[in-house]
């Protein structure tokens, strides 16, 4: 592995990478969403998630996040796992905390609609 220089491009197997993508996903504070996931939620057929489906949730809530980011926010994407797209929901019904958070890691908002999914 080499030492990059100071002020050389980043890349990976010759391909430019923007430094900006080099970071993981969003490290973004969901204990208001943890703490909704815990409780019968109507849109999911009131059932709670357990401890384990939680943690799994928004651990893959947060890859999707990244990815989506990483694919450039396109309109058009593939639907998330069942769980995702619960954890997404619950994110999304905490309305300030969502537009804050998008704002800080998408610089936009990341609009979810019933139609934009492949």
């Amino acid at each position: 592995m080499h030492a990059q220089t100071q002020g050389a491009t980043p890349s990976i197997g010759g391909t430019f990478v923007d430094p900006a993508f080099l970071v993981g996903p969003p490290d973004l504070d969901l204990h208001a969403v943890e703490a909704a996931l815990k409780v019968n939620h109507v849109l999911f057929d009131g059932t709670p998630l357990s401890e384990d489906e939680i943690r799994q949730g928004i651990k893959e809530y947060r890859a999707f996040l990244h990815c989506h980011k990483l694919a450039g926010m396109p309109e058009q994407f593939e639907v998330p796992s069942y769980l995702v797209d619960r954890v997404w929901h619950t994110h999304i019904c905490e309305t300030r905390q969502y537009a804050s958070d998008c704002l800080a890691y998408f610089g936009r908002m990341f609009h979810h609609s019933s139609g934009m999914c492949n």
